[in-house]
């Protein structure tokens, strides 16, 4: 577990949700997407590619990350 996850885990509730959700918006903040669509024939899967501003920068495309987003 993460150091900011532990941290966030030992406050009250409310105050968790505020800063996993500060968490999050700071890891969208840091990656790029590259290209995002469907899957053919699977209504509820998008595949997504994803790379971070520095390696994008430096055309680092060996470090993309990639995965399968389940919307249902």
């Amino acid at each position: 577990m993460m150091e900011r996850e532990r941290q966030a885990r030992s406050l009250p509730r409310q105050e968790q949700m505020v800063a996993l959700y500060e968490e999050e918006q700071r890891v969208m903040r840091e990656w790029v997407p590259l290209a995002q669509f469907g899957v053919p024939d699977e209504e509820y899967v998008n595949a997504r590619f994803l790379i971070r501003h520095d390696d994008l920068a430096a055309r680092r495309f060996d470090r993309v990350l990639s995965f399968c987003e389940f919307t249902e």
